[in-house]
């Protein structure tokens, strides 16, 4: 809320984590006793599948050099999951006494568009390999809505203000702690920031340069007793977000919020980063510390209050997040210079509160939203060759269910500046907006856009594509209601260009701003019992940039500006 050939491949794996997680070692016990306990979520399932619109993103590397340049690919389609109660699918109660069902998916009708293999790229099932899955009640049945079908992290990170539904990854069951809690209206922030919890602990002094950051003696404490939480993958994840954001580090623009006390009372704590982000943070030359230490404490804060972890002896819960909940997805891709498949399966995972696990507007962030693990992994040709991989920049993806989709042919003008020179570059490509109602007005968000053309500025051909994410940088505006025949409409443009050389993207938002003369009907998108609306829009005026947006390469470079952007709908 990002993609190429290999991408294919995991948008289909993050669909079945959307309620399908799989197993490599499903925990044993046949058929439950489905009158030993009550899960609603599943006691009123029925017996036929279920059908998602899924929006995916995902990383991948062409090529057999993993090393080599990634691309992210949005694609959007119709998936299939048929699920117990439906023949060949189980229920039953596991050794926790927990209530897990069986999913799979047997159809899958993706497509997106790849910078780097040239065209579109079309995601199906293996003829021979089957995407079998699991969804498995929560352990908290004191209320709890969420069925877990694994926990995983989000690709873009987290801050103070999101950090509070950030799911996290979990490896075998909690392990139980036993310190007291405070009374109050905030105990979870109260532990974390409280005074240190009185133990014999030796501060950790090594210093690895670019691998350590600052924990207080409870953080340190809550972090040693709970390693079912994958506190490095979630962290490195959050430093992948800065990374991003450099140049906003170093313009004073992006600050964290939370001080960190005096560094006689921390700890220096080490995470185990993978060597290319390790080489990012050091080449940087930015302290991330204070950064990490503010994610650290609010994620810790955030377990706290989610009972995930717990510090209350006399309330403790066993917060026993799902056990090897992995997609064993093993996909075909389809693309101009020909198939690929993954034999190493892709583990997804990820926290459903619905089946099908649909992501709404009042959708807490993390929930219903699916993230493949274990990366890299290597995609193979038809002669069993690697030719690609699966990438661990970023690989997401979330079913939706909008009241409308927009889809248009467009023509648009670049004009963009580097140094002294100025360019406009003419674009053709695709666009889809999503459509919600509202009382007055209709909220619009772009999903996918594909945008290509010829840039001398820039050395070559650019695409220009929509920014993807599931919890900021969202394209979002407003269509005004009707009233006079035209509709007014607004949106912000988050956008990132790939160039022969780079990927650039813009941190702050394009307005554009247009008029429609109307939005007419195109029919429907339909598969099974799932039916959206189909619009297609016919201008009165372009939508045109009223703000100019500095581009950014992916080390935090400035590299060029968009002083003007001009969209219309392809002359049909």
């Amino acid at each position: 809320m990002i993609k190429a050939r290999w991408i294919w491949c995991f948008p289909l794996v993050l669909l079945a984590a959307g309620g399908l997680a799989v197993s490599s070692e499903r925990e044993a016990g046949g058929n439950a006793d489905e009158s030993a306990n009550a899960v609603p979520m599943f006691d009123e399932l029925v017996s036929e599948p279920d059908l998602i619109y899924l929006l995916a993103s995902s990383s991948i590397v062409p090529g057999p050099d993993p090393n080599a340049r990634s691309e992210e690919i949005t694609f959007t389609g119709f998936v299939t999951v048929p699920k117990w109660p439906m023949p060949g699918y189980q229920r039953r109660e596991l050794p926790s006494g927990r209530q897990q069902i069986d999913i799979e998916l047997t159809e899958s009708d993706l497509v997106g568009a790849s910078y780097l293999l040239g065209g579109n790229v079309y995601l199906g099932e293996h003829p021979d390999l089957r995407s079998l899955g699991t969804i498995t009640e929560s352990a908290d049945k004191g209320g709890s809505t969420v069925a877990d079908a694994a926990v995983l992290p989000s690709p873009f990170g987290f801050s103070a203000s999101a950090l509070a539904t950030f799911p996290v990854v979990a490896l075998a069951g909690s392990t139980q702690m036993t310190a007291t809690a405070s009374q109050g209206p905030s105990t979870a922030t109260a532990l974390v920031a409280s005074t240190p919890v009185a133990m014999q602990r030796q501060t950790r002094n090594e210093s690895v340069d670019g691998t350590t950051f600052p924990v207080t003696e409870n953080l340190e404490l809550l972090m040693d007793s709970n390693p079912n939480i994958l506190w490095d993958e979630i962290l490195a994840t959050e430093l992948r977000r800065l990374l991003e954001r450099r140049n906003l580090i170093e313009e004073g623009q992006l600050r964290p919020t939370v001080v960190p006390p005096p560094a006689a009372a921390l700890f220096a704590r080490k995470i185990d980063l993978p060597d290319d982000l390790l080489e990012k943070i050091r080449e940087s030359g930015i302290d991330f510390g204070p950064f990490i230490y503010e994610a650290a404490e609010n994620l810790a804060a955030d377990l706290l209050d989610r009972r995930v972890i717990d510090l209350d002896e006399d309330s403790f819960n066993p917060a026993l997040i799902p056990n090897d909940f992995v997609v064993a997805r093993k996909v075909l891709i389809t693309t101009a210079k020909g198939v690929l498949y993954n034999e190493t399966p892709v583990p997804v995972r990820g926290t459903v509160d619905s089946i099908p696990p649909v992501k709404r507007p009042d959708t807490p962030l993390g929930v219903n939203v699916f993230m493949g693990m274990e990366l890299p992994i290597e995609l193979l040709d038809e002669e069993g060759n690697v030719d690609g991989w699966f990438y661990s920049k970023a690989h997401m993806a979330y079913a939706v269910v909008p009241d409308a989709i927009q889809r248009d042919d467009l023509e648009a003008s670049l004009e963009i500046r580097s140094g002294e020179r100025t360019e406009t570059v003419s674009l053709e490509g695709r666009m889809e907006i999503h459509h919600r109602d509202q009382e007055d007005d209709t909220e619009i968000e772009v999903i996918v856009l594909e945008l290509r053309g010829e840039s001398e500025l820039l050395d070559g051909e650019i695409m220009m594509i929509e920014a993807f994410s599931d919890r900021d940088r969202f394209s979002r505006g407003l269509l005004a209601d009707a009233t006079s025949g035209s509709r007014d409409a607004s949106f912000d443009f988050f956008l990132e260009v790939y160039t022969p050389a780079d990927k650039l993207a813009n941190e702050t938002g394009i307005h554009m701003e247009g008029r429609l003369s109307q939005v007419v009907s195109a029919g429907k998108l339909e598969k099974g019992n799932l039916s959206i609306p189909l619009l297609a829009m016919e201008t009165d005026e372009p939508f045109v940039a009223t703000n100019s947006s500095p581009l950014f390469d992916e080390a935090g470079r400035r590299v060029a500006e968009i002083v003007g952007l001009t969209l219309d709908v392809a002359k049909r």
